[in-house]
C-alpha cells in the first residue's frame, strides 16, 4: 500500500494512530491527474464505496480492539461505508440543497441529504477547527517488496522533520487529518465556482449494512447542478470482504487471502512505532521506491496494469506476499493492511444536455495487528513466536498529541 493508498482506506474508519502517523510521515503522494472543472451549470459527483474488515469495521467497539491487543484474536467483522461528494455550478436562487435518492438495497430509507455549501463558507457546518501541531520528528525507516528477505538498500531511512519542511506544508497536513477524521471527506478539489454538497455530514451520519447493496436505480437532485440520474449493475456494487491470513513464517510474516472479483490489484502496507526512539517503520508490498508506489485516487484499468508492470500493485492473480524478517524485527507492534481496488464506474450525462459525470470508487480493505502467538496467527515453530515481544516505545511524532 501506498502514500495515497492508507490515507483513503483508513479516512472512513478513523484510523486513528496508524493514520495519523503514516499521513505525516509520508512524502506527497503523486498527484492524480486532474479533473477538469464542472463546466458551466454542469456537475461532478463522486461516490466512494468501501468494504472494510477487520480493524476500523463497524461494530468493533473499544473493547474487541482491547481483546486483539491483549491476544484475544483477529476480528473477521466487516462492514461497508459510503461517502458521497457533489459539485455543482448553478447559482440557485435560494439556499443551496441537494439529496440522493437511492435504491433499497441500501436500507437506507429513499434518500440521503447532501449537506450543501457555497465557495463562501469555507468549510462545511459541523466542522471542528483541529489544535496546532508541532513539527513531527524522528525517523523514518521503508522496507518494501514480498520477499522473506529484504532486498539491498534497505531499509530507507528519512528523517520525518525534512518530509514537512515549512509550516504552510503542515498546516495543510492537518487540513488533512481534519477532513478525514470528520468522514465526507473531499475527495477531489473543488472548482472555485462551484457549491459543493457532501453525505456523510453534521446534519446526517449513518452507518450501512454489512449486506449494503449499490445495485439499481440512482439520482442526485439538487438545485445547483441537473439532475443525474443512473445505474449501479452487480458487476459495479460493494467489492466483496477481503478474508485475510497472516502467520510467521520463519522471522518473517506470510500473507495470504482469497481473490476478490472485479479487482484491479492489491496493494499491502504494515505500519508501526519502531524499536528505537521517535522511530516510525512502514514495510510496503510495492518494489518501487517510497516516492513512486502512491496509488491515484482516480485509478482505472489503464493506470492499474501500468502500476502493476511498474510493481507498485500486485496483479488481480496475486493472494500472497511476505512481509521481510528485517521489517517484522524493526516493528514493535505492526498494523497491517491490504488493499483491493475495484474497477471503478464512471457515467456522463447525455449528448447534448449539460455536462455532468458521476464517478463510483470502489475498494475493500482488511487489517489486522501482527502479533506472533495472536489466535488466528496460524504460528509455526519458527523464530516469529518470538519476534514482537519488546514492549513498544512511544512514538512522539506529534509532541502532546501521542
Amino acid at each position: 500500500m501506498a502514500p495515497s493508498a492508507l490515507t483513503s482506506t483508513w479516512r472512513h474508519g478513523g484510523g486513528g494512530l496508524a493514520l495519523l502517523l503514516t499521513l505525516a510521515a509520508l512524502p506527497a503522494p503523486a498527484a492524480p491527474a486532474k479533473r477538469p472543472a464542472p463546466a458551466a451549470a454542469g456537475a461532478t459527483y463522486t461516490l466512494e464505496a468501501r468494504t472494510v474488515t477487520g480493524l476500523g469495521a463497524g461494530g468493533m467497539g473499544s473493547a474487541e480492539m482491547m481483546r486483539m491487543v491483549m491476544g484475544g484474536g483477529a476480528s473477521i467483522s466487516s462492514s461497508r461505508t459510503l461517502e458521497l461528494r457533489l459539485q455543482g455550478s448553478r447559482v440557485p436562487a435560494e439556499a443551496p440543497k441537494a439529496e440522493h435518492r437511492i435504491p433499497q438495497g441500501l436500507a437506507l430509507g429513499s434518500a440521503l441529504p447532501l449537506l450543501s455549501s457555497g465557495p463562501s463558507s469555507g468549510r462545511s457546518r459541523g466542522a471542528e477547527t483541529p489544535e496546532p501541531l508541532e513539527r513531527p520528528k524522528g525517523r523514518l525507516l521503508i522496507f518494501r517488496g514480498c520477499g522473506e528477505t529484504a532486498g539491498s538498500g534497505q531499509p530507507e531511512v528519512l528523517d520525518i522533520a525534512k518530509l514537512v519542511p515549512d509550516a504552510r506544508q503542515l498546516e495543510a497536513l492537518q487540513g488533512a487529518m481534519g477532513q478525514r477524521a470528520g468522514r465526507g471527506a473531499a475527495l477531489e478539489p473543488a472548482a472555485a465556482a462551484a457549491i459543493t454538497g457532501t453525505w456523510p455530514n453534521g446534519d446526517s451520519q449513518g452507518d450501512l449494512a454489512a449486506t449494503a447493496s449499490l445495485v439499481g436505480d440512482h439520482s442526485v437532485v439538487s438545485n445547483y447542478a441537473p439532475e443525474l440520474r443512473f445505474r449501479v449493475e452487480a458487476s459495479h456494487d460493494f467489492l466483496a470482504p477481503l478474508q485475510l491470513s497472516a502467520s510467521p513464517a520463519g522471522a518473517a510474516w506470510q500473507l495470504s487471502w482469497q481473490p476478490v472479483a472485479t479487482v484491479l490489484g492489491y496493494q499491502a502496507m504494515a505500519t508501526s512505532a519502531g524499536k528505537g526512539p521517535d522511530e516510525l517503520v512502514i514495510w510496503t508490498s510495492s518494489s518501487s521506491g517510497w516516492a513512486g508506489s502512491a496509488i491515484p485516487s482516480n485509478l482505472d484499468r489503464r493506470s492499474a496494469a501500468q502500476l502493476i508492470a511498474q510493481k507498485v500493485l500486485l496483479p488481480p492473480e496475486a493472494t500472497r506476499c511476505s512481509i521481510s524478517a528485517q521489517a517484522s524485527a524493526a516493528m514493535a507492534m505492526p498494523v497491517l493492511q491490504v488493499t483491493a481496488y475495484g474497477d471503478p464506474l464512471t457515467v456522463t450525462g447525455p449528448a447534448g444536455a449539460t455536462p455532468w459525470r458521476v464517478s463510483l470508487r470502489r475498494e475493500s480493505t482488511a487489517s489486522r495487528l501482527l502479533m506472533a502467538g495472536m489466535p488466528g496467527a496460524d504460528a509455526d515453530d519458527g523464530a516469529g513466536g518470538e519476534a514482537d515481544q519488546t514492549k513498544p516505545r512511544g512514538f512522539k511524532l506529534f509532541p502532546g498529541l501521542f
